[in-house]
């Protein structure tokens, strides 16, 4: 099953409540070193298909990285029904 590709703002991402939803920054390990949001997890773009393996089936997650280039690019490998919604954050 492909799951949808959702576009949201940044500053929905930061108004979130920690637990509701599983946040991963998709960046390069230097990025995420140099600065990364609360309680996100890291999980490089081209390996998200390792997400399966933690992310529960009614969670929301929301992946996130500089521009949203490769958090699109990760929304597209990810393609197992592991969650619900997946959204890419712009």
């Amino acid at each position: 099953m492909k799951l949808p590709l959702l576009i949201v703002t940044m500053f929905s991402i930061l108004s979130l409540s920690a637990g509701d939803v599983l946040v991963i920054d998709v960046r390069t390990q230097g990025e995420w070193d140099s600065g990364h949001l609360e309680n996100a997890q890291h999980i490089e773009w081209q390996n998200i298909l390792k997400l399966s393996e933690t992310a529960s089936k009614d969670q929301e997650i929301y992946l996130y990285c500089r521009s949203g280039n490769r958090s699109g690019k990760a929304c597209l490998l990810y393609t197992s029904d592991a969650a619900d919604d997946l959204l890419c954050v712009d």
